[in-house]
């Protein structure tokens, strides 16, 4: 009768030097590679695209406010929006209800890759006032519940404002208010508007 072995013992071949180099350059390697795939599919220095809670340049924007205080609101766009070229942007503001009835200014600016502060020029409504110091007055009464609008448009920076085209910018939308029983004119160092 033969025997049955569950374990044949075979003769052990040893790995030649040359053999283990290659098989650690294979490892390596394949190690390399997979660490390039990761920091392809995650590269902390490419730019990073808006989530859903970002808002987008054209699309609306509402600013709720209180009587007193300062608000702001981000709205995003790529640098590689073509320089000086109009995009409606609707921007509305709100004032909080249980609010006393306040005065608004607003200001849009936002930052270039050498971090210097760039006021863009924008189309407010009618109702909003130039002044000298960049910012739009609104200087009747705003009530609570209120839906005013305040921004038809807004020009993308020109090529002179060092933006680059991989990049993304948030043009930064303040609006400051003041109950009216506030002296506005001398709080934000006004003459008459």
């Amino acid at each position: 009768m033969a025997k049955i072995q569950a374990f044949v013992k075979k003769n052990k071949k040893k790995i030649s030097t040359k053999e283990s180099w290659y098989i650690f350059f294979v490892v390596s390697l394949s190690v390399a590679l997979i660490i390039l795939i990761l920091l392809f599919l995650y590269n902390p220095l490419s730019p990073t695209y808006p989530t859903i809670n970002q808002r987008m340049i054209g699309t609306p924007v509402n600013v709720t406010v209180e009587d007193s205080g300062a608000f702001s609101e981000t709205v995003l766009f790529f640098g590689s929006l073509l320089p000086d070229f109009e995009i409606p942007q609707d921007a509305t503001l709100t004032l909080k209800a249980n609010q006393q009835n306040c005065r608004a200014r607003i200001k849009i600016f936002m930052f270039n890759d050498q971090n210097q502060i760039i006021n863009l020029s924008a189309n407010f409504t009618s109702s909003w006032e130039p002044n000298a110091d960049g910012y739009y007055y609104y200087i009747e009464e705003i009530t609570p519940d209120l839906v005013l609008k305040f921004l038809n448009s807004i020009q993308v920076p020109s090529v002179e404002q060092n933006l680059c085209s991989s990049s993304i910018y948030n043009f930064i939308i303040t609006i400051e208010t003041l109950p009216v029983t506030a002296d506005y004119l001398t709080l934000w160092k006004l003459a008459e508007v």
